[in-house]
Parts: structure tokens; C-alpha cells; sequence
């Protein structure tokens, strides 16, 4: 999962969407059509900096299944801000918003 990760940050945007593709039929047997790009985001960790890109996606099929054990959870945007999202990640909390 970790190699993954890396993987993700690493690679050009325009790879980015298939990755996120990827990831998401892997992780939670999701298939997802023309993700566009939302928000990229630059975080500096203490070890080191990150460049994440989040992808606004409103068209998919299937039923989210944690397929590696992973926590899930569908909650409200309000509810989002009580958990404890990566510090990278917080920033994008109050911009998020029902459809």
C-alpha cells in the first residue's frame, strides 16, 4: 500500500486519473468514470513534503466495499470535520459540500 502511495504522488497528473481509477476498483471494487481534478494540495511533514490531488468524481457504479480492511464511513461534510483526517487533507474539509 505504501509503494502505491508513492507511486501516486510521483506521477503526472495526466496519470493521475487512471491511478485514481486504479486505486479505487482495488481498494473499494468501485468503478468511476471522467474523474476531474478538484484541489491539488502541498503539505510539508516533518520527514517530508507531499503533493496530493483530489478528483471530484459524480459518476460510478457499484457499492463501496473496504476490500483491505480499511475503516469507511459516509458521512456529512459537517460530520467530516470531527475526524481525524490527515493535516494535508483538513484544509479541504470546509470547502466540502452536498451535491
Amino acid at each position: 500500500a505504501l509503494r502505491k502511495l508513492y507511486r501516486a504522488l510521483f506521477t503526472p497528473l495526466l496519470e493521475q486519473r487512471g491511478m485514481t481509477q486504479l486505486e479505487l476498483a482495488e481498494e473499494l471494487s468501485l468503478s468511476i468514470r471522467h474523474p476531474r481534478l478538484w484541489r491539488t494540495v502541498e503539505h510539508d511533514y516533518p520527514l517530508r513534503s507531499v503533493r496530493v490531488h483530489f478528483f471530484h468524481i459524480t459518476d460510478y457504479s457499484g457499492e463501496p466495499i473496504a476490500n483491505e480492511r480499511q475503516a469507511f464511513l459516509w458521512v456529512t461534510p459537517q460530520e467530516a470535520r470531527d475526524l481525524p483526517f490527515l493535516e494535508a487533507d483538513r484544509p479541504l474539509l470546509p470547502l466540502l459540500k452536498r451535491p
